[in-house]
């Protein structure tokens, strides 16, 4: 079927009501949950004055009707890990589902977080080795600490990340070689981004740029500690 990904408009955030209540889970299929349900507290923080400077939201339309959203929060919710990640929640009409259309809004939603200053989210199969547990994220293994197993959702503070031209001796159980891809320059700060076998974001300041003297082809260290790795679903 043919449908476009797009970014909600303000006026069309109430539909956010319809796709909320979509999404709650429904235990018994013949006796639903009342649609005032998602006037309590815990789910209506999802929704309520939608729009705000952290708030995004793209929707799926299909023959010039919204079929399905995807939209993220700041917000102490149900998957709340600290007050920087924002919560993702997702819903599509069921007459939509299982067509790939909210792999791919989520996708998209992924690439736009990016794009506002996001970085270091992946998605991550947990998996145990000389036991120890890693994230493994395509060919790139990184030390994690929890108590989830399989496929999980990781994510690492840019300005957890320290940057060096060698490796050294440390707590810190996360060493990774790569090359610097991009650079770039904000007013007092830098995100370096770094091909480790997937990208990866370091914020530092100008000054530290400037005495490392870091230029894209440069090869560094991207070190960081196995507690500065967020693990949720």
């Amino acid at each position: 079927m043919e449908y476009k990904i797009r970014q909600m408009y303000p006026n069309e955030y109430p539909y956010l009501k319809k796709f909320l209540y979509e999404a709650i889970f429904q235990k018994d299929t013949e006796t639903l949950l009342p649609k005032e349900i998602i006037d309590e507290p815990d789910l209506n923080i999802y929704i309520e004055n939608f729009g705000k400077e952290h708030d995004h939201c793209l929707c799926a339309e299909a023959n010039g009707r919204i079929i399905g959203a995807v939209w993220t929060r700041i917000i102490s919710g149900y998957g709340n890990i600290d007050d920087v990640t924002p919560e993702f929640a997702i819903s599509l009409y069921k007459k939509y589902r299982g067509k790939g259309i909210g792999t791919k809004m989520m996708q998209e939603m992924l690439s736009l977080l990016k794009s506002k200053g996001y970085e270091n989210s992946y998605e991550a199969d947990l998996i145990f080795d000389d036991e120890e547990i890693f994230a493994k994220i395509g060919p790139v293994k990184i030390h994690v600490n929890t108590e989830l197993e399989g496929k999980v959702r990781i994510s690492i503070k840019p300005e957890d990340i320290i940057l060096s031209k060698d490796s050294f001796i440390s707590s810190a159980r996360n060493v990774h070689k790569g090359i610097v891809s991009d650079i770039i320059l904000d007013d007092n700060s830098a995100k370096v981004v770094l091909n480790i076998g997937i990208p990866i974001v370091a914020l530092i300041t100008k000054k530290s740029l400037n005495e490392l003297a870091i230029e894209k082809g440069n090869e560094l260290y991207a070190i960081f500690k196995t507690m500065s790795v967020k693990v949720y679903r």
